[in-house]
């Protein structure tokens, strides 16, 4: 299922100027929200980015400051347990050229696992994952409307109470799909 997700993405990424022309490689507003459509399904995360923009230069580089809301009901995970999360995140998101853009991103996140699979006890810790994603940003013709097709990967980095897993952390792959309005 995973692949098959990440196959989508990637085709969306490589046929989205040709399919989805960008008439204009920035927006001159300063402000963007966005919804991503794919962490609901999977991994069950609901998110939701604020993205200001920081700078333009004149060769069309342009920089903006990211801050999201990431939220996962309880629901059964299972590597874990039944896990739910909430975090709030930063991150900078590049654009190089037109939509093409990079974005660095660290999730701090507040875990809460019950009847975990391995003991059947309960935990809440603290975790920090650092995500990288790739893609390209587009227009929906000359409107306020975009969005954003990315492939990235992650790690987790920190946990202030590590509790027992089927598998380690590992180097994980993950993909964004969001959708927004530029006002």
């Amino acid at each position: 299922m995973k692949a098959q997700i990440h196959i989508s993405l990637l085709l969306v990424l490589l046929t989205s100027s040709s399919l989805l022309a960008q008439h204009q490689a920035v927006s001159p507003r300063k402000s963007h929200l966005e919804l991503n459509l794919i962490w609901p399904f999977v991994p069950n995360i609901y998110q939701v980015k604020y993205n200001r923009t920081l700078f333009t230069s004149k060769n069309g580089m342009q920089g903006e400051l990211i801050i999201s809301a990431n939220f996962r009901p309880l629901s059964l995970d299972e590597q874990e347990g039944d896990k739910s999360m909430q975090a709030i995140a930063i991150g900078y998101r590049h654009f190089w050229w037109k939509g093409f853009n990079t974005e660095l991103s660290i999730y701090p996140e507040f875990i809460n696992i019950e009847n975990n699979v391995i003991d059947g006890q309960n935990y809440e810790g603290f975790v920090l994952i650092p995500e990288f994603y790739a893609g390209y940003k587009g227009y929906f013709g000359r409107s306020r409307f975009f969005y954003n097709v990315q492939l990235g990967i992650g790690q987790v980095i920190y946990r202030s109470n590590p509790w027992p897993k089927t598998e380690e952390d590992q180097l994980f792959f993950n993909g964004n799909l969001t959708i927004g309005v530029s006002f």
